[in-house]
């Protein structure tokens, strides 16, 4: 019996390649987090992350027997995490020294 060849061979398979929207796509989506990991993080401590002091006093007044204070400073308030006779709190203050929340 002798071997009979295909009528036709098979086509062969192109690469696939980006499209220049894909490309541009890719470029920008890249450069993005360039700036993220080139540039070292740049970290400054400030004592009690920056909290005046008068607002710090007053805390302290309020609660003397607060333990494991920690103060933070958010986009519209600093806030204070602590604990109080083993009970986790917070309280939030406005830029002016304010208590607008409390949390226990």
């Amino acid at each position: 019996m002798a071997y009979r060849a295909p009528l036709r061979p098979p086509l062969p398979t192109a690469p696939q390649r980006e499209t220049g929207g894909q490309l541009a796509f890719g470029l920008l989506a890249c450069d993005g987090n360039a700036n993220e990991t080139d540039e070292p993080e740049v970290i400054v401590e400030y004592p009690n992350n920056g909290v005046p002091d008068a607002i710090q006093a007053s805390f302290a007044a309020d609660h003397p027997n607060a333990t494991d204070v920690e103060w933070d400073v958010d986009d519209d308030h600093y806030e204070v995490e602590f604990r109080l006779n083993g009970d986790k709190m917070e309280i939030e203050y406005d830029f002016n020294g304010r208590k607008i929340d409390f949390e226990d």
